[in-house]
């Protein structure tokens, strides 16, 4: 089982949201990216 905990991400979810001033909102793509990278590579990823 792999549970993907992102910060905000740039969705319609959470359209209006403000990040903290060092955390930028994700790109939707860039999220999947890393978690797929990380479960293919058999590790967690930060």
């Amino acid at each position: 089982m792999t549970t993907v905990c992102p910060y905000y991400v740039r969705t319609g979810m959470f359209e209006g949201a403000r990040s903290a001033p060092l955390l930028p909102l994700l790109d939707p793509a860039d999220v999947v990216d890393e978690t797929w990278s990380a479960m293919l590579a058999g590790h967690p990823s930060s």
